[in-house]
């Protein structure tokens, strides 16, 4: 049986500082070493299974800062990950401004928050309450993820990843 193929873009979005490079050096190359990635596409390949289909994936990851070309950068995203620095209440307002033009373009992305930098949890100043708020204000859903050691990014990759599949097999069912 041949794979299907897609190719899925996914869009990190944030203000500076708060791990998007980080983020997607850990989604691409499985390190916290961001060196080098600002400014480009970068790829990561998947093969993946759903309900007995083979499906061969390309995730291409951008990022962005808030407000600089985003909505260029966010217009035909997939998926649209906004971060937000635990250790920093201004990051969760920054956030949430991205959310609401997020929510005023009617983007249909899969959309969610990362609250990143979980390995400093003990610096931490935003709860589960704060986020909570935002899934609640937004209908997102959102992971606290570290890029340095990894901790559950991949719980959110999956979740990214059900999700689109999800997406893909439903549009192709309405389409047949």
């Amino acid at each position: 049986m041949e794979a299907d193929r897609v190719t899925w873009k996914i869009s990190i979005i944030g203000a500076v500082g708060t791990g998007k490079s980080s983020l997607i050096s850990r989604i691409v190359y499985d390190s916290d070493s961001a060196i080098g990635l600002r400014k480009q596409i970068a790829r990561k390949k998947l093969m993946l299974d759903y309900d007995g289909s083979r499906v061969n994936a390309d995730l291409l990851f951008i990022e962005s800062e808030e407000g600089i070309d985003t909505e260029k950068i966010v217009s035909g995203s997939n998926v649209i990950i906004t971060t937000a620095d635990l250790t920093s209440r201004k990051s969760l307002s920054e956030a949430e401004s991205i959310l609401g033009d997020l929510d005023r373009s009617k983007s249909p992305a899969v959309k969610i928050v990362a609250g990143t930098k979980l390995d400093r949890k003990y610096e931490a100043v935003l709860w589960d309450e704060d986020f909570q708020k935002l899934e609640k204000k937004y209908g997102i859903k959102y992971f606290f993820v570290s890029s340095r050691d990894a901790t559950s990014v991949k719980e959110m990759m999956q979740y990214i990843i059900n999700e689109l599949l999800q997406r893909f097999y439903a549009k192709r069912k309405k389409n047949a």
